[in-house]
């Protein structure tokens, strides 16, 4: 269509509501809420949290405000003593090391914007669009590899 960018001038920025179709809603640590409930729960199990911090919390935990939400997130996050924390990472990884997309047509769907030349980028911390492209993960940390990314010079999914 006339007038309309090239596919190399659009970036798609990926977040929780395609790992969420990705995975036809059955992961529930995929949500905002979710993974901030089951990091309560990860902070308990490794005696980071208490269970009355826990219950303490529960309001937070129940709320639709976001700053209640990111109040909570931030807490467990100091709890696990953020990264470059080992027991953060080992959370991480206990929930996503084993998400495997579920919903076809959604992976063909992204497959098809990777493959008309649209560069992918997550806010997420699953690594299912790796798995859907085939794509190796770049770390916005790893700054030679991101500019590369940036300048359309390599292939990656974004993080």
């Amino acid at each position: 269509m006339p007038g309309l960018p090239k596919p190399a001038e659009f970036v798609a920025v990926i977040g929780t509501g395609v790992s969420m179709g990705l995975t036809d809603n059955k992961i529930p640590a995929l949500s905002w809420k979710g993974l901030i409930r089951n990091g309560f729960e990860y902070a308990v199990k490794k005696g980071k949290i208490s269970p009355a911090q826990t219950e303490a919390w529960k309001p937070q935990l129940d709320s639709t405000d976001l700053d209640d939400l990111l109040s909570a997130a931030d807490f467990t996050g100091q709890k696990l003593k953020r990264p470059p924390a080992d027991l953060y990472a080992r959370w991480l990884e206990s929930v996503f090391k084993h998400v495997e997309p579920t919903n076809k047509p959604m992976e063909e769907a992204i497959r098809a914007v990777h493959a008309a030349g649209v560069p992918l980028c997550t806010l997420n911390y699953d690594g299912l669009l790796e798995r859907v492209t085939g794509l190796p993960t770049i770390n916005l940390t790893e700054t030679v590899k991101a500019s590369e990314w940036m300048r359309r010079e390599s292939q990656g999914i974004l993080h």
